[in-house]
């Protein structure tokens, strides 16, 4: 049986209609995750070929993992979540 489309691997992912790397993405988002959000070393870390990757992308790419981040957080608020000690309720 032959198939008339192709999909692509990243489609409805992390990595869909990005032109950066999925290495590059894998290697920049482990990183941020441990904290390393030095910009300019981020562009080296994910240089390719010696040659460094551009602040744009590497700011585009933070603030793309730190709203993924909130988006998140936001989301698991939205079910009874509550910062701090026990509830005191006045009477």
């Amino acid at each position: 049986m032959k198939h008339d489309w192709v999909e692509s691997a990243a489609q409805h992912t992390w990595f869909e209609d990005s032109k950066f790397g999925i290495v590059e993405i894998f290697e920049l988002s482990y990183l941020f995750v441990h904290g390393h959000t030095r910009y300019k070393a981020l562009a080296w870390e994910t240089a390719i070929h010696h040659a460094a990757t551009s602040m744009e992308t590497v700011t585009d790419w933070v603030n793309y993992c730190r709203e993924t981040c909130f988006a998140i957080v936001d989301e698991s608020m939205k079910d009874d979540f509550q910062i701090g000690g026990p509830v005191k309720r006045r009477k």
